[in-house]
This record gives structure tokens, C-alpha cells and sequence, in this order.
């Protein structure tokens, strides 16, 4: 471990950034060598109580172009200008919101692989947009599957099949360089962030990533490599140790690299044999905690679920504490919080944590903690 924050910022860091870029993610697509947002509809929303933007970002490159949209909701009232959290969603922008002026999405491609129709506002709770305004934050969202089609759990489908049809199409190829969905998704909370710029009404120095479960490792990957992040909120995963990534389950997902520092969770494998390559894993040279620590010193919330078997709390919570021995490198507080992990919330430092009752789940309740959190560290309290 680093003796001071300069030592992890020149030495320690860009090594954990390359290990998970070749190791774990795999490396996030560059920046577009063009990219424009184009408006496509705009209005009052909630009575007047917010202006609702609709535009898309259309990258350009080398082999083509891609376009994916983007839903952007402004508190109406002063003052300007506005912090704001980008956090993408599962299946389609109308369904986070019963605004029946929100264009239908058709990107869905979730599990089942074909677009499907989801209710509208069918998802709100996910992503409280309400909530997000009245406590003074801009949100802007997108369909992760505009960026990446989410072919996981398509029968008979590969699931690298989306790479073909994502934002990978317009770059030209790279020997050796896995297309991969993760690292696609961040780099769609970035290119959101490079349109949060463009608008004088959004604080872009005040912008929060957020995302749950396989969208918590997106934003860490996000934050971690693009210091405009002001504040990171990861619910279900994003904290997961890389020993418990089911790799194999998730190719497009995941680098295959991971192969060797995997546990080979959810693997499909007979358990004896899952059993004998467990016993032969090498640890890992950094875990979630270290890419964690690449975020430091800006603060990051992670909230969990108490009966969450996808991504166990204390899992999750052994992230956070390995994470806090950077942030103390930065003069962070940080309490040995082993016997808080159940707690409501526990803050130490520039961390924050809290873990609910319930499943795997993201909720109005993971949402309150994390605009509490944003307000304190804004300045809006």
C-alpha cells in the first residue's frame, strides 16, 4: 500500500486503472473523434416544475456512426446553475417516468434480446425523477442497451452478439482489444457527461455518476477514469470482489482475463471441478477496493441490501473499507466500521455507506441516501 496520496496518484494508480482495463472491463472506447447533441423535443414537465430536454448524441468515428438518446429533466426554479446525477436505466427512458411526452424507447434489449414494450413509467421507483428535482438535481438518463444491447440472457444468442450493434462499430479494431459491454456502458455515463456541459443551467462541476448492479461497476469504471465525476453512487455490485464476478455466465461483460483471479461463481461448471480451480487461484495483484481507491479523493456512496445474493453486503462492505485505507491517504476520516455493516447508514470520511433490508434492488430509499449525500458534499444544505 502507498505511503501518501501523491505515491498512489503517480505510482499505484495507473496500475489499478491498467489492470482492470486489461483485466477486468476491459479498456473503455475512446472519445469520438466527433460527437454533437441534437435536440430532438423539449418542454415543461410536472406542472412547470421542471423543463424536460429529449436530445441525441450522435458519435462519429472512423467506421461509421452511432447514436444513442438521452432524457434530461432541470429543476425549473433558480438559482442556476444546477448539480445533476447521470444514471442510465434498464429498459428505456419513458419508463422511469409516467410523462407521457417522453419518446418510447425501442432499445430494451434486456435479457430477452428483441425491444420490448415496457410500461410507461413502469420503473419509476428505479429512478425517482421526482424525488431526484424536488431536492434540487438535474437527471439525465439513457437505456443502457442503446450503447451496448444486453444480450445476456438471450437463448441460443451469443452474448458478445451486441458488440456488432453497439458504439464499439464505429472504431476501428485493436489487436488484442476486447469489445466489451461494462466498458461501454461507462463510457456512455461519460459521453452524457460531455452534453451536461453544453447546458449553461447544469453545474457540470457538480455532476454525480450513479448505477445498480451491473451499472454500479459501469459508474465506478466511469468515475474511476474520468475525474469530471464530482461524486460516486453505486448500488448492488459496484464494490463486488473480482473473485466473485461469474465471468464466465457474462462474457460480453467481462475481460477474459478474469478467468484466472475468478472464484468461477455462476460458472455453469460441475461444483467439483469449480471447486479444485478454486483451489488453485492466485489472489488478484487489486480488487474492487483499489479501483474504488482511483476515485478518492471524491466521494463515493455505496448502498447495499441486506439479502442481496448477487452482491452479499459484506462483500460489498470489505470493498468499502479496503477503499477507505486510500481515502485516508487524501486526510479522509475513516472509521473500522466491521461492526456497523448492518447499520441504516454509516458515514467515514468522504465514504459513505448504507445497507436496507430487501433483495437485490434499487429503491426510493437508496435514492434519499444518495441526494442526502450530494446535497452535504454540493453545498445545498
Amino acid at each position: 500500500m502507498s505511503e501518501s496520496a501523491k505515491d498512489w496518484m503517480c505510482r499505484i494508480r495507473p496500475h489499478v486503472l491498467d489492470f482492470f482495463d486489461s483485466e477486468v472491463f476491459g479498456p473503455m472506447p475512446p472519445r469520438p473523434a466527433r460527437t454533437r447533441f441534437e435536440l430532438v423535443e423539449g418542454g415543461e414537465a410536472f406542472g412547470g416544475a421542471a423543463v424536460r430536454r429529449q436530445f441525441r448524441v450522435v458519435s462519429e468515428d472512423a467506421c461509421g456512426g452511432h447514436s444513442f438518446d438521452v432524457l434530461l429533466y432541470i429543476p425549473a426554479e433558480a438559482p442556476f446553475p444546477r448539480p445533476a446525477f447521470v444514471c442510465p436505466n434498464f429498459r428505456g427512458n419513458h419508463t422511469v417516468t409516467d410523462d407521457q411526452a417522453v419518446i418510447l424507447s425501442q432499445c430494451a434489449r434486456y435479457g430477452g434480446g428483441e425491444p420490448r414494450g415496457e410500461e410507461r413509467g413502469g420503473r419509476a421507483g428505479r429512478l425517482p425523477v421526482r424525488d431526484i428535482l424536488g431536492a434540487g438535481f438535474a437527471v439525465a438518463t439513457f437505456c443502457h442497451g442503446a450503447v451496448f444491447p444486453d444480450y445476456t440472457a438471450t437463448p441460443g444468442r451469443d452474448s458478445g452478439a451486441g458488440a456488432g450493434e453497439s458504439v464499439w462499430r464505429i472504431f476501428a479494431a485493436r489487436d488484442g482489444v476486447p469489445r466489451l459491454a461494462l466498458s461501454a456502458w461507462a463510457w456512455g455515463d461519460c459521453r452524457v457527461l460531455d452534453l451536461l456541459e453544453t447546458q449553461p443551467e447544469i453545474d457540470s462541476r457538480r455532476v454525480a455518476v450513479a448505477g445498480h448492479s451491473r451499472l454500479a461497476f459501469a459508474a465506478a469504471g466511469a468515475a474511476a477514469h474520468d475525474n469530471r465525476f464530482a461524486l460516486c453512487c453505486l448500488s448492488g455490485g459496484g464494490c463486488k470482489s473480482v473473485a466473485h464476478i461469474p465471468n464466465l455466465r457474462f462474457p460480453a461483460w467481462f475481460a477474459p482475463g478474469l478467468r484466472q483471479w475468478s472464484a468461477l461463481s455462476e460458472s455453469g461448471l460441475p461444483e467439483g471441478e469449480a471447486e479444485a480451480r478454486r483451489g488453485a487461484l492466485p489472489p488478484p495483484p487489486f480488487d474492487m477496493g483499489d479501483l474504488l481507491g482511483c476515485i478518492a479523493p471524491r466521494p463515493l456512496h455505496v448502498a447495499a441490501s441486506r439479502d442481496d445474493v448477487y452482491a452479499p453486503p459484506e462483500v460489498q462492505f470489505a470493498g468499502v473499507v479496503a477503499a477507505s485505507a486510500v481515502y485516508r491517504l487524501f486526510g479522509a476520516t475513516c472509521l473500522p466500521p466491521s461492526e456497523a455493516m448492518l447499520a441504516p447508514e454509516v458515514f467515514f470520511g468522504d465514504i459513505s455507506w448504507h445497507c436496507k433490508p430487501g433483495p437485490h434492488s434499487i429503491t426510493r430509499d437508496d435514492w434519499r441516501a444518495f441526494l442526502a449525500g450530494a446535497g452535504r458534499r454540493f453545498g445545498m444544505q
